[in-house]
C-alpha cells in the first residue's frame, strides 16, 4: 500500500505472509508459519534533498543443502543438520540524499538483528581434520554506514565511489568461545571506485576499482583474509545498429588476493580477458540476438 501523504512525503507498507513444512524425519514434519512486515517514509525536501526511513522484518528457511548435505574442502568437513530453525531478521536504514542536476551524494546508516543465524560451526580441530556442522549459532548484531556519490564531470565523463564500513557480530551464543566474533566473509571496511568515459556517441570505457578490507574465513576468526584491491576495465563499440562489439578485461593487474583458507589458501581468478560480438536483428514482430 501506498500513500502519498503530500506532495512531499510519501509512505509505503507492506507484509507478506509463508508457511513452510518440511519433513524433518520419516513421519515428522515441522511447520514454520511468519508474517513479514515492512514499512517506509520518504520525504522530498527543498534543494534536490531527500530523507528516507524504513523498517522490516522477515525469515529464511533452511535450505535442502544446509539439512541434508555434507560436504569438504581440503581438510575442512562440514556436516549438514536436519534439525535447523528458520532465522528471522529485523532491522531498518535511513538515508539523507542531495541530487542535484550533475550529483548524487547518499549517506544511509543501517542496523539488523538476526536470530537463530545458521552458520559453519567449528566444532572440533585437529592438524589434520576441521570438522564444523551448521547450526544455529545465535543472534548476529550487524550496523553499519553507507556512503555513495556520482559526478556528471563532463557530459562524457561520469565518475562514482562508494565505502562502506561494517561491524557484524555474533552478540550472544550458547556456542563456545563464539560470542564477540567477528562474523565470517564480512570484511569491516570496502569500497569501490568508477570511471565511465564516452568519447563518441557509439563508444563507451569503464574502469572500475574494488578495495575490500580484512576478514576471516571461519566463525573461531583463527584464518584471515587479507585486504585485496582488484580493477577492470570495460570498453563497448556500436559498429552498427545491428551489430555491437564488448571487450573486458578482469583483474587487470593480476593481483593475488585471497577468498578461502580451510586452511589452505585459495585465491580469485587472475586476469582474464572477454571479448563478445553481439548482432541483433529483427523478423516481423521476432527478435534475435547472437
Amino acid at each position: 500500500a501506498t500513500w502519498a501523504a503530500t506532495s512531499r512525503l510519501v509512505v509505503v507498507a507492506g507484509a507478506r505472509a509463508d508457511r513452510v513444512d518440511t519433513d524433518t524425519a520419516p513421519g515428522g514434519q515441522r511447520d514454520t508459519n511468519f508474517l513479514s512486515p515492512k514499512a517506509s517514509v520518504a520525504w522530498t525536501g527543498p534543494g534536490a534533498l531527500t530523507l528516507r526511513a524504513s523498517g522490516y522484518r522477515a525469515f529464511r528457511a533452511p535450505t535442502l543443502n544446509e539439512r541434508l548435505r555434507s560436504f569438504r574442502a581440503g581438510n575442512t568437513l562440514t556436516q549438514n543438520n536436519p534439525a535447523l530453525d528458520a532465522e528471522r531478521v529485523s532491522g531498518g536504514d535511513a538515508s539523507v540524499a542531495w541530487e542535484p542536476s550533475r550529483v548524487s551524494l547518499r549517506a544511509t546508516l543501517f542496523a539488523a538483528r538476526l536470530e537463530d543465524a545458521v552458520t559453519n560451526v567449528t566444532i572440533s580441530s585437529t592438524p589434520t581434520l576441521i570438522t564444523r556442522e551448521r547450526r544455529n549459532a545465535g543472534i548476529i548484531g550487524s550496523r553499519g554506514l553507507e556512503l555513495e556519490g556520482r559526478v556528471q564531470v563532463l557530459p562524457s565523463l561520469a565518475v562514482g565511489a562508494s565505502l562502506a564500513w561494517t561491524r557484524a557480530r555474533f552478540d550472544e551464543s550458547d556456542e563456545p568461545g563464539l560470542e564477540g566474533k567477528r562474523v565470517p566473509q564480512v570484511p569491516t571496511a570496502q569500497g569501490g571506485l568508477d570511471v565511465r568515459w564516452q568519447p563518441f556517441a557509439p563508444s563507451m570505457i569503464a574502469a572500475q576499482v574494488r578495495w575490500t578490507g580484512t576478514q576471516f574465513d571461519d566463525d573461531r576468526n583463527a584464518f584471515e583474509l587479507g585486504r585485496s584491491a582488484v580493477a577492470d576495465l570495460m570498453g563497448e563499440h556500436r559498429f552498427a545498429e545491428a551489430l555491437r562489439g564488448f571487450v573486458a578485461v578482469e583483474n587487470l593487474f593480476d593481483a593475488d588476493y585471497d577468498t578461502g583458507r580451510t586452511p589452505f589458501r585459495t585465491v580469485g581468478p587472475p586476469r582474464r580477458v572477454r571479448a563478445v560480438v553481439r548482432v541483433a536483428f529483427r523478423r516481423g514482430n521476432l527478435k534475435f540476438q547472437i
